[in-house]
């Protein structure tokens, strides 16, 4: 991922060990990739269930950070099935790596995974997606658990996705 920054290596001192490089972005890169992806799932899910956010606090259903499973809860998501690789590459690290500076648990241990362009391309198309079919939806509006209802028109460009209306100026 040549748009971050730069390669760091690290050698074990005197471990005769290969060097291992890795981009000095790329834990902080996939940490607020998967928290971008989650809220844009957790979105979708309180657009079909607002009874999820009711009576003052999340419900169970919607108090996860496994990716696949809380997409699999939508049936308002574009390309589930498609993009679940997706997903699944930024779950893995989305309660351990990511998230801590080291593993929770001995057991948890995992070699950081480097980011790779195929994997940035395929998240911004899934962001855009989301983004296009949030905006419709938005658009035809929402109610929500207590009454409130409202629509909203989204202009310009959000989560990757271009409005069809031109921004105001």
């Amino acid at each position: 991922m040549a748009a971050f920054s730069k390669i760091r290596n690290f050698e074990p001192e005197g471990s005769g060990e290969p060097t291992v490089s890795w981009d000095e972005t790329n834990k902080a890169t996939f940490l607020l990739c998967a928290f971008a992806l989650e809220n844009a799932i957790k979105a979708f899910l309180v657009y079909e269930h607002p009874d999820w956010v009711s009576d003052g606090y999340l419900h169970a259903e919607i108090c996860s950070h496994k990716l696949a499973a809380l997409s699999e809860k939508s049936v308002l998501i574009p390309y589930r099935n498609r993009d679940r690789w997706v997903l699944t590459a930024f779950e893995e690290g989305n309660e351990s790596w990511m998230r801590y500076p080291c593993s929770r648990l001995a057991s948890d241990l995992q070699i950081e995974p480097q980011f790779r362009d195929k994997l940035w391309g395929s998240y911004l198309r899934v962001m855009r997606g989301y983004g296009s079919k949030l905006m419709q939806l938005l658009h035809r509006g929402w109610r929500g658990p207590h009454g409130f209802a409202g629509s909203w028109d989204i202009t310009g460009e959000w989560l990757g996705a271009r409005s069809s209306k031109p921004a105001l100026r």
